[in-house]
């Protein structure tokens, strides 16, 4: 990438900078000029950032999109698996005393096989079990290492997460019709992340020339 050549006289922006370090505000130019001494800075060279978009830029805003208006459903009906994401109460005893639960109508959602219960629910939603775990000698919580604890559990769903297609009807569902068609919404991500993409890159930009002054 070329570099570019700036010939400039930066007293005005480097004499702003200064006064912010002498007085608290610009109108006391004339009270505090005096301790700042600012020259011209003509020739500075930097390398420009890059403003092109990346291949797939507007493939993620539509993704990102999409992820967005995922709808979330419950399923009452299907065995649960590794990898599910289920929703639970629970009770959690550590010496026959209370440490911690959840028991309201919004429960607590955990990934079967991705968290401190471990993989045995392999029962179906609707039915309570009693899981027991041992902590590590060595756990992070001095006050449960080497301890055991006991979960009592009542599966109530299995959370499924529906992610929609792009389509027409969403972009209008979702934009409350400002946009109807996915052809226009396509063009205002771009538009979208093309306006990222420059403010990343003017970010960059004077952050390059501030480290050749």
């Amino acid at each position: 990438m070329k570099k570019r050549i700036i010939a400039v006289t930066l007293t005005c922006v480097l004499g702003l900078s200064m006064l912010a370090g002498c007085g608290k505000t610009v109108s006391d130019y004339d009270r505090y000029s005096a301790c700042a001494t600012i020259g011209s800075y003509e020739g500075l060279e930097y390398v420009p950032a890059s403003r092109e978009l990346a291949d797939d830029a507007a493939q993620n805003k539509i993704d990102q999109f999409c992820n967005q208006n995922s709808v979330k459903s419950e399923d009452k009906e299907s065995a649960i698996k590794s990898g599910d994401v289920v929703n639970i109460n629970y009770v959690k005893t550590v010496d026959g005393e209370e440490v911690s639960s959840e028991t309201s109508d919004d429960g607590y959602e955990l990934t079967i096989g991705n968290n401190v219960l471990g993989d045995g629910f392999d029962d179906q939603p609707g039915e309570s079990k009693t899981v027991t775990v041992t902590y590590a000698e060595d756990n992070a919580d001095t006050t449960l290492a080497g301890k055991t604890a006991e979960f009592k559990v009542d599966v109530n769903y299995i959370s499924v997460t529906t992610i929609p297609e792009y389509t027409n009807e969403l972009v209008n569902k979702a934009t409350d019709g400002e946009y109807t068609t996915t052809e226009a919404y396509t063009q205002y991500l771009t538009e979208q992340a093309t306006d990222e993409k420059n403010r990343e890159a003017d970010n960059a930009d004077r952050s390059s020339v501030l480290k050749e002054l």
